[in-house]
């Protein structure tokens, strides 16, 4: 609710401020195993006054969907 009463003296003022998504969020099944995380608050909510603009950083860098799990380790000082 915040959020709108924020906004509300923007519209009509300027275009929907572009924002990035995570494309999981946005309800695309990008995730690890194939699903998806989609938040009706982010796509129907906000997507009133932002332009949303899913993406994932993931498949962006080559990799398929669903893929293996990711585990990171602890390997001396660093995380693996």
């Amino acid at each position: 609710m915040y959020i709108q009463n924020c906004l509300y003296n923007l519209e009509g003022v300027m275009d929907k401020i572009p924002v990035g998504i995570s494309s999981c969020l946005a309800g695309q099944p990008v995730r690890h195993d194939g699903g998806h995380r989609h938040s009706r608050y982010c796509t129907d909510t906000l997507g009133e006054y932002f332009s949303l603009h899913p993406f994932c950083p993931e498949n962006g860098a080559g990799m398929p969907t669903p893929r293996p799990a990711m585990h990171l380790v602890e390997h001396g000082e660093a995380v693996r």
